[in-house]
């Protein structure tokens, strides 16, 4: 019989994600996202870089290199697929 006067577990609170983006050339990814959005290298890794993480304010991206598309045909249009979404200021909620 179960005892029901114990208390539900503690749920689980998600504090990040760090999405991965798929980049056919790192050093022109990593220039973008610097440059011209303002992030941080984190690290790479490889010679040359097959990996890396950029960050800017509580955003962390994973960003990984790939030989070509990821994506079959134009499925990304078609679907409208999106494969990442940063929040800026007005869409977060305030911290407790």
């Amino acid at each position: 019989m179960i005892d029901q006067t114990q208390a539900a577990p503690a749920k689980a609170t998600l504090s990040s994600a760090y999405p991965q983006i798929f980049v056919t050339d790192m050093t022109v990814a990593i220039a973008f996202f610097v440059d011209q959005l303002g992030f941080r290298v984190t690290f790479t890794y490889g010679e040359p870089p097959f990996y890396a993480q950029v960050r800017r304010d509580r955003a962390r991206l994973n960003l990984r290199h790939v030989e070509g598309p990821v994506y079959h045909g134009d499925v990304r249009a078609r679907e409208h697929l999106l494969a990442a979404y940063i929040a800026g200021r007005a869409d977060r909620e305030p911290l407790p």
